[in-house]
């Protein structure tokens, strides 16, 4: 799963801490967007429901889901910083 992380305007927020939380096992992983707002996690099961959440300057976002990835190995989710 990858996307970008954009602000308000629409501009890549680099470092921004993207968090996605495995929702069978509940556990949490994270990942700080690079320089271009881009971000990235590996290693995902296609059966299991993923929520994330963008946290940037000690605020946290709403959270997007994906489950079942419909086949797909990959899918981009371009998330917006709170």
């Amino acid at each position: 799963m990858h996307g970008i992380v954009r602000g308000a305007k629409g501009v890549p927020v680099p470092g921004a801490d993207v968090e996605m939380q495995d929702m069978r096992t509940k556990t949490i992983r994270s990942f700080f967007a690079g320089q271009d707002g881009g971000y990235h996690f590996d290693r995902l099961y296609s059966n299991v429901t993923y929520q994330l959440r963008v946290r940037y300057h000690g605020r946290l976002g709403s959270a997007s889901s994906v489950s079942r990835f419909g086949g797909r190995k990959d899918v981009t989710l371009n998330l917006r910083a709170p």
